[in-house]
């Protein structure tokens, strides 16, 4: 009896350390499990019935696949050391980094709705980010204090907690992890076989997830897969112009200024927010329904420039391709004034939109952030001085991009006319514990385009003292919107919904009667109206998708390029498209039924295809 007690306790105690790693791993896959919620909470994911509960057992498994990782690393410590405290030690450092990386993950999803992955890497890591991308010291504070939780609590788990569990079975939750990783993967392989957007959902909600799909096997046996994406064919050279730009004989050659302004969308412009805009859109054309070229800066401000979808972006960067137009404005003699309150290395406009103009721009300034949209202005208007004291004067291209309504919207006290958070005050962590809280920054961000407006009301006066105004074709738009919480998400370049698209726009053309165009128009309307007035000889074909808005042509849809999708947007509906499944929304951004009239007809995604393949060859 005493030899058989003894090699129990031994036989106890060997096994001792293959329970303590079990548990610590098992714990930690619940602890991941529920971190995981945070990507699903608050975050419309569209799942019903079957899908739903197996997306819950994706959850377990893919917790259960993630932590194999830090508990395959720590496996020969926890096993063969005898110095017990240094592997627990490390162990609970390794599992401890694998949270605080799906926390980050996490915060980064909720905010963006994707995933940390090598493009926002590169995104972080382009020269100029910063004047784009800033994080507050609260969130830098909140995150330093959470990862030092995460390390420490893992730590005390690993050195004090996960001895005493050792001592208990465990077979019921390693076989439960085994279990939900065997059923979900065998439900989403069958309900991927009716319900394409299913395995979709779940590979982009949660991190790393790799699907099952037995759609090969199951063609096999006669399955037909119906369901149709809409990809726009990216491969090809980028052919723009497609023929040579000319002006008739005797063509006019006013000036042109474009105004961009950040996170400009459709409601903000009002008497009271932005008077000097407001009251300058009555002597132009105001349009109503704009819609920007991309729901980000990038793709936005790309197709106010060039005419064309911002899907061309990524053509026109690798083949150093610049406005054509711009090169027909430098062969007649046009100067170029070109102004960033932002540097403009980021989103690579210097490598694309001003390749060629690049000595005229100016994106640096040796001011505080809050005063660069003023000292921007007060660049323009001294250039605008200088130019009236010349007796022969060249006409001018200019370009200003207004920043200080980019998030934390930093304004001076003489512009707080609206109720909101303080003047460059945003708590990213908040932010993404609950997008609601996103609608108390709307009052400082109104109070930033009333900061910018001061300033485009300087620049207008300007040219109206200085007689250019009634030879200056002016445009001003938003480069994209900015969404606070109405469709459950925060700032721009999340989703293609109306609030994070729309934006306001503006066109004076000298000797034209203001009008207020309520028909829907896009960012590559504004090229061909200028090129249109101007006198251009080619189609609009040649060089753009836009048609001029002084025109007679009325357009019933408009594109819309961000990182991985796309959409096409018409009166009534909004057509997500590309690399997942393709989905039609109403104008709120909700599931529209399969046979709704309000969904997009094929001639329009036809002709929208076909715009995204038009310059290619």
């Amino acid at each position: 009896m005493h030899a058989t007690s003894a090699r129990a306790v031994n036989t106890a105690a060997k096994s001792r350390p293959w329970r303590e790693w079990a548990w610590l791993y098992l714990s930690n896959c619940i602890f991941t499990a529920v971190l995981q919620l945070g990507y699903v909470l608050g975050v419309p994911v569209g799942l019903h019935g079957t899908a739903r509960l197996a997306f819950a057992m994706a959850m377990v498994s893919q917790a259960g696949f993630l932590n194999l990782i830090p508990a395959l690393l720590t496996a020969w410590p926890l096993l063969c050391w005898r110095q017990r405290t240094p592997a627990r030690f490390g162990a609970g450092i390794l599992f401890a980094l694998l949270q605080v990386a799906m926390l980050s993950d996490m915060v980064v999803f909720r905010l963006f709705h994707r995933h940390f992955d090598g493009e926002v890497w590169s995104i972080l890591t382009t020269k100029g980010v910063g004047d784009s991308l800033r994080v507050d010291s609260a969130s830098i504070v909140v995150a330093t204090i959470v990862v030092f939780l995460f390390i420490g609590a893992s730590v005390a788990f690993a050195l004090w907690i996960t001895p005493g569990l050792a001592r208990r079975r465990l077979r019921f939750g390693l076989a439960a992890i085994l279990i939900a990783l065997l059923v979900e993967r065998t439900a989403f392989a069958t309900i991927d076989l009716w319900d394409i957007s299913a395995v979709p959902t779940v590979h982009d909600t949660l991190p790393l997830y790799q699907p099952l799909t037995i759609k090969p096997l199951a063609k096999k046996f006669g399955y037909t897969d119906s369901e149709i994406y809409l990809t726009p064919n990216h491969l090809g050279w980028l052919q723009l112009p497609r023929r040579p730009l000319g002006l008739r004989p005797g063509a006019r050659e006013p000036n042109i200024l474009f105004i961009a302004v950040e996170g400009g969308r459709f409601d903000a412009l009002d008497d009271q927010t932005m008077p000097n805009l407001s009251l300058f859109g009555r002597d132009s054309f105001r349009l109503t329904q704009n819609f920007s070229t991309g729901n980000d800066t990038r793709y936005g401000i790309f197709g106010l420039l060039y005419g064309i979808p911002g899907n061309y972006w990524v053509r026109a960067l690798r083949q150093k391709i610049s406005p054509p137009w711009f090169d027909l404005l430098a062969g007649r003699g046009y100067e170029f004034k070109l102004l960033s309150c932002g540097d403009l290395n980021y989103p690579g406009f210097r490598q694309t939109c001003f390749l060629r103009v690049a000595p005229a721009l100016t994106d640096h300034w040796d001011t505080p952030r809050v005063d660069r949209d003023r000292a921007m202005t007060d660049n323009f208007l001294n250039y605008l001085a200088a130019r009236a004291g010349q007796p022969a004067r060249h006409p001018f291209f200019g370009f200003m991009f207004f920043d200080a309504s980019h998030q934390p919207y930093e304004h001076p006290p003489e512009d707080s006319i609206h109720e909101g958070a303080k003047s460059g005050e945003i708590n990213y962590w908040k932010l993404a514990v609950s997008p609601a809280g996103a609608r108390a920054l709307k009052g400082s961000y109104l109070n930033s385009l009333h900061y910018v407006d001061r300033q485009i009301g300087r620049v207008v006066k300007a040219l109206q003292d200085q007689g250019e105004y009634d030879r200056t074709i002016i445009v001003v738009a938003g480069d994209h919107g900015e969404e606070f919480g109405e469709s459950g998400q925060v700032g721009h370049g999340v989703s293609f919904n109306r609030f994070q698209t729309q934006t306001f726009a503006i066109l004076h053309l000298p000797g034209e009667a203001p009008r207020v165009v309520n028909h829907l128009t896009s960012h590559v309307d504004f090229v061909p109206s200028v090129l249109a007035w101007m006198g251009i000889t080619n189609v609009p074909g040649d060089y753009t998708t836009g048609m001029p808005i002084q025109g007679q042509e009325v357009r019933t849809w408009a594109l819309i390029g961000g990182w991985q999708d796309s959409a096409m947007v018409n009166g009534t509906g909004i057509t997500v498209f590309g690399h997942s499944p393709t989905r039609y929304l109403d104008l709120n951004y909700q599931e529209l039924p399969r046979y709704d009239s309000r969904r997009a007809s094929s001639a329009e995604i036809a002709r929208a295809l076909e715009d995204l393949r038009m310059f290619l060859k």
